[in-house]
């Protein structure tokens, strides 16, 4: 699954090359990466987990989390 860190390491590496089209070609893919990953977000938050536990997306998979306690 793609998630939001796929997104943050597409921006880090910024503008392959120079130029206007490796600009647009560069925005586009960072749109789709962030679509993707919100995508994902949303049908992972849909999955059931046992209660007291959350849905998300970790390291490219949909697993279920539980909150620590201060």
């Amino acid at each position: 699954m793609v998630d939001h860190d796929d997104v943050d390491h597409w921006v880090l590496l910024g503008v392959p090359g120079s130029g206007w089209i490796a600009a647009a070609l560069f925005v586009v893919v960072l749109l789709a990466l962030a679509a993707t990953a919100s995508w994902n977000d949303d049908a992972c938050a849909k999955r059931s987990c046992p209660e007291g536990s959350k849905p998300i997306v970790a390291s490219h998979e949909c697993v279920c989390v539980v909150r620590a306690e201060k």
